[in-house]
């Protein structure tokens, strides 16, 4: 059962903090999110049940109630017997990685720190994204606690592809259990250095349309048609929210006054009637 250990906490020596806390110990490493670029909760175990077992083949199984993250290398205790204390996995110093915003795991702590699984258990238990069981290289050791553990930098990346959406909110567990959004698209920020700036808009211009296309801040104007198109404008989600179709001789006006879109990107699908060719265009609306 996952609970917090009811041992003293310890400080990064592998030594009693003296802060009258329990279950707390140090792992060597952290954790980013990648979306938000801010720091995020992790947590480690080791399985108690494991240091009944006696010094065998090797085997240490110490090193399962000494709060510390020292995994070791044997993947089996005993291969003759294979019962379920036999699946050794280092110790099972598991990693858990969460999409929590950091606070130094106080929040998971105190929904941990209970005698049985409750509700709370399970908003801690679904704040984790991912998992890994770590084991040691057969051969080699762990650097003493005042030496941080690891002797090199090890960087994981771990990526996947999802939609362009709402942030969630990392900071509660309950709300991060319900999928609770902060219903604001996240916001990047970058910078090019000694990089070669492309503009689409100049390479689309090269091209002989059959309309003009101006951006604002405020919306756009289709205008100089001289062929039948059709106009459809998009927002982030590919949601179709405006339509027309512009003859000859004709302009269209879109604007931010006929809607409620601000501080926001549409996109803009124009389409010649006659050749199919079509442009797509980003227009970022700025509510002043």
């Amino acid at each position: 059962m996952l609970t917090v250990r009811k041992t003293k906490s310890v400080d990064k020596n592998g030594l009693p903090d003296n802060t009258s806390t329990q279950g707390y110990s140090w792992f060597p490493g952290y954790a980013i999110d990648l979306d938000k670029g801010e720091r995020i909760n992790l947590f480690f175990g080791e399985n108690t049940t494991l240091r009944y077992l006696d010094e065998k083949n090797g085997i240490d199984p110490k090193t399962t109630k000494d709060m510390l993250f020292n995994p070791g290398s044997e993947i089996f205790y005993d291969t003759t017997l294979f019962s379920p204390l036999d699946i050794f996995l280092g110790g099972h110093h598991f990693i858990y990685i969460t999409r929590q915003a950091y606070d130094g795991c106080t929040q998971l702590h105190q929904a941990l720190n209970v005698p049985e699984i409750t509700a709370n258990s399970w908003d801690a238990i679904s704040s984790v994204t991912w998992t890994s069981i770590p084991l040691l290289k057969k051969g080699e050791s762990w650097l003493s606690m005042d030496k941080g553990l690891i002797p090199n930098d090890l960087t994981i990346s771990l990526r996947i592809e999802k939609p362009f959406q709402f942030s969630q909110k990392n900071e509660n567990l309950e709300d991060m259990r319900k999928c609770n959004s902060e219903f604001e698209y996240p916001l990047y920020q970058f910078e090019l250095v000694n990089g070669i700036i492309s503009s689409t808009e100049n390479q689309t211009s090269t091209i002989e349309l059959p309309w003009k296309f101006m951006n604002s801040f405020h919306g756009f104007i289709l205008s100089d048609v001289t062929k039948k198109c059709r106009v459809q404008v998009f927002n982030l989600t590919g949601q179709m929210f405006a339509q027309a179709i512009v003859n000859p001789g004709e302009e269209y006006i879109w604007s931010n006054e006929f809607s409620n879109i601000n501080n926001n990107m549409i996109f803009t699908k124009v389409q010649d009637f006659e050749k199919g060719k079509e442009v797509t265009y980003k227009t970022i609306l700025i509510n002043d």
